[in-house]
């Protein structure tokens, strides 16, 4: 038994300073300046803007149907029966230089139709012979004109009728007056609602990404205001942080854009229209818009945030 007893002895001696000794503790990461968390800010800057991204390409979309409808209006110069082909083709070449023509890269917006040529569809269309009837063609040949988006209104298309009606070998203009009438009131309306659309999405946003931002940068209050406490002057506070969110912000703009054109390519698989509404110099713009709103945006939101919280009290920050 005293040689159990002296191995015991031993045995507590040598793991006595073991259990004695201090534990280490494992060392605390030290806050950063500027350092709050980042994903939930992108996460609300992204969706926010996502949200505006959305809207201008309603808008796009919107405008580009309207270009293309207007762009089809059309002038049809109606002209004397005694004009001869050299005046014809001379008033033709005329019409095809004027502002108001609209004309691409394989047409010149002026084509000719001869009263034959409109008799014979007229006869396909309603399968009588209406010649036969009269005796002769009681049609007329016709220049059709078409006209650029910015003279589409009745004010310019009135203008633009009572001045070719003066010229010599033009009988008759006319245009579908009541169309246009209705297209005009109807892109005012339109114009009306997108306005109102934007000053309310617009709102939502910024008071969105103003709390998504606030949120963020609650968790660093202490130390925003420890920094305070030992002499940093507000703008050497707050540069971190500016810099931080104006990177974040304009990296959720990215996020979004990529998001928006990821959407509509494949929304025109589904419906193929949407894709010869689609001009991707306008597209780019819109990108370009939405990262730089986002860098805008978050900086502001994060600048009032730090304003805040140097000028709340210690009890206000607790």
């Amino acid at each position: 038994m005293p040689g159990i007893q002296r191995l015991a002895s031993t045995f507590s001696i040598i793991f006595e300073p073991m259990s004695n000794a201090p534990t280490e503790s494992a060392p605390r990461k030290k806050k950063k300046l500027g350092n709050f968390p980042i994903w939930g800010e992108l996460f609300g800057v992204t969706l926010s803007l996502l949200v505006v991204g959305l809207y201008g390409l309603l808008f796009l979309i919107s405008y580009q149907a309207k270009q293309e409808v207007i762009s089809n209006i059309e002038l049809q110069i109606f002209l004397d029966n005694f004009i001869t082909s050299g005046e014809r083709f001379r008033l033709e070449q005329s019409l095809a230089t004027r502002d108001y023509v609209l004309a691409d890269e394989t047409d010149d917006g002026v084509r000719f139709v001869s009263k034959e040529e409109e008799a014979q569809r007229l006869i396909a269309e309603t399968g009588e012979d209406f010649m036969e009837l009269l005796g002769e063609n009681p049609l007329r040949d016709v220049l059709i004109v078409r006209v650029k988006p910015s003279y589409v209104d009745t004010t310019s298309l009135n203008t633009l009728k009572t001045e070719l009606e003066a010229e010599r070998g033009i009988h008759e203009v006319v245009y579908m007056e009541g169309i246009v009438e209705q297209i005009n009131d109807n892109l005012v309306r339109l114009g009306i609602i997108l306005l109102i659309l934007a000053a309310i999405i617009t709102l939502a946003v910024v008071m969105l990404i103003n709390n998504t931002i606030k949120l963020a940068l609650f968790s660093q209050r202490f130390l925003i205001r420890s920094m305070q406490l030992v002499g940093a002057k507000p703008g050497f506070v707050q540069s971190p942080f500016l810099r931080r969110s104006l990177i974040n912000g304009m990296v959720s703009g990215l996020l979004a854009s990529a998001i928006l054109y990821g959407m509509y390519t494949y929304s025109s698989q589904l419906f193929p229209k949407l894709e010869d509404l689609k001009d991707i110099n306008q597209f780019f713009v819109l990108f370009a818009l939405l990262i730089l709103l986002g860098g805008i945006l978050a900086s502001l939101s994060t600048w009032r945030a730090i304003r805040k919280y140097l000028r709340m009290s210690l009890d206000d920050l607790y």
